[in-house]
């Protein structure tokens, strides 16, 4: 069984966890990445939040082939 993530269309920015779910990633892998400075997170207080957009962005910047497998 495959979870999925259903937003709402007027969704604007979500939590950690959730940002997570739709990338399909684990948090600690979002949290590597946010670490990198592949995604930047705004901040309530000190809760991260992630615009949709800025999800999108990452998602389109990503490599289209395993960086460890051949491209023939």
């Amino acid at each position: 069984m495959t979870d999925s993530v259903v937003l709402p269309s007027q969704l604007v920015a979500v939590d950690h966890a959730t940002a997570a779910a739709i990338l399909g990633i684990s948090p600690s892998r979002l949290r590597h990445h946010v670490r990198l400075g592949d995604v930047t997170p705004h901040f309530t207080g000190t809760k991260p939040l992630y615009a949709i957009s800025e999800l999108e962005r990452f998602v389109e910047d990503l490599p289209t082939h395993p960086g460890h497998l051949p491209v023939v």
